[in-house]
């Protein structure tokens, strides 16, 4: 059986919403998500149609609010204001297509500070004429519905929230179903779109390749120039069955500040991850602290930390559509954890900040600053960081079991 190249869909995990009550809608969103585990959706229902265009959805945990585009470069670059991306929300024909249906248009509120997406002329004209909503893109849509008579179609259902006055777009009869318990009202169906795939990701067989630094490379404890034959990735890839590419260099920073200058950067090891990879794991963090590189904002300058790693995963996504990408937080170091460098951060600020970034594009997160046991060190320079043979296959075991 053919295994699907996909992307993950994080649909509502996570969030928090204020007020209080409906902190209950990110945990009940969680619960549909792990009902689940392991779901990904491709970009299009048949792969590689270029027919179809991808529709994108992001939250707002500060406003609550989902939005929906189909641009690529505003999905990232709404990651500096608080956004989340959560991917394919459903994807629909493209504006060539002979197929197409009716326009959905997104409509601004700013006293509101929310949208609102619909396919209707009449809803369009009195919203715009006397409600004080604008329409987006000069009233051009945003995207084309799926023709409703199109036996490949799945309805897109509208709900409506008072207490936050504001609407919710789902193709998931499953969210649909549950949110009324949230104080979610169902409307109706508001246009027709085309599901995305869904497909649980395995990695046996899969060709996985490992991004990070010098623990990740495998480097020991004794020095710059020795590494172990079976780092924590080989271990990985021996229990999970599938085929490990290592492109980890020792030294590499999340941002472009880095000892060995700008080239031994995590956007700059992009370039040597294989382009068919259908999984790609990162860890990076350990160096920012010593190189004192600023925190930044996601998908802000590459030199920062959050701006070097959103770029990278930006990247990683482009050179290789469909793969799956995890993220690692950095293990606990011994003594450095809560020192100070020159900047007045410390490797835990530098942790949560990829994390910030990891959460905020989507990524499953694997914690190995959590993990109870710590190894053996060296002596020398590099006992408060790097793990020894044993240390290795403890992380390669505890990757594999987390995913």
């Amino acid at each position: 059986m053919a295994r699907v190249r996909c992307t993950p869909v994080l649909e509502n995990a996570g969030k928090v919403l204020a007020p209080a009550a409906f902190i209950l809608f990110a945990v009940a969103s969680a619960a549909l998500l792990a009902a689940s585990p392991c779901s990904y959706a491709l970009a299009s229902e048949a792969a590689g149609d270029a027919s179809l265009v991808p529709v994108y959805r992001m939250y707002n945990p500060v406003t609550s609010e989902h939005l929906w585009t189909t641009d690529v470069n505003e999905y990232y670059e709404l990651l500096r204001s608080d956004w989340r991306q959560e991917g394919v929300a459903w994807s629909c024909p493209d504006a060539a297509s002979p197929d197409k249906g009716a326009g959905v248009v997104r409509l601004y509120n700013a006293g509101l500070g929310t949208h609102h997406y619909t396919a209707s002329e009449n809803e369009i004209a009195t919203l715009t004429e006397s409600e004080g909503w604008t329409a987006d893109f000069n009233g051009q849509p945003l995207f084309y519905s799926a023709d409703e008579g199109d036996a490949g179609a799945s309805p897109v259902y509208r709900l409506y929230n008072g207490p936050l006055s504001q609407h919710l777009l789902t193709i998931s009869e499953t969210e649909y179903g549950a949110l009324p318990a949230l104080d979610w009202t169902q409307e109706k169906v508001s246009f027709y779109a085309y599901r995305a795939q869904t497909a649980e990701f395995s990695f046996a067989g899969a060709k996985v390749c490992f991004m990070g630094d010098s623990i990740t490379a495998g480097q020991s404890g004794i020095g710059p120039d020795t590494y172990y034959s079976r780092p924590f990735p080989a271990v990985f890839g021996e229990i999970k069955g599938c085929t490990v590419a290592n492109v980890a260099v020792g030294g590499a920073t999340a941002g472009a500040n880095s000892e060995d200058g700008e080239d031994n950067t995590t956007l700059n090891q992009v370039g040597s991850v294989p382009e068919d990879s259908e999984c790609v794991i990162m860890m990076f963090g350990t160096n920012e602290w010593g190189n004192q590189n600023e925190l930044g904002v996601a998908c802000g300058d590459a030199s920062t930390t959050k701006g070097g790693l959103s770029a990278a995963i930006r990247a990683v996504r482009e050179r290789c559509p469909g793969a799956v990408v995890y993220g690692i937080i950095p293990p606990q170091a011994v003594n450095l954890d809560d020192e100070e460098n020159g900047l007045g951060l410390t490797l835990n600020d530098y942790k949560q900040a990829i994390r910030e970034v990891y959460e905020a594009m989507g990524i499953s997160v694997v914690d190995f600053s959590a993990v109870g046991f710590r190894w053996d060190c060296f002596a020398g320079d590099y006992t408060q960081l790097h793990p020894d043979a044993e240390g290795h296959v403890k992380f390669g075991q505890y990757l594999a079991s987390s995913l």
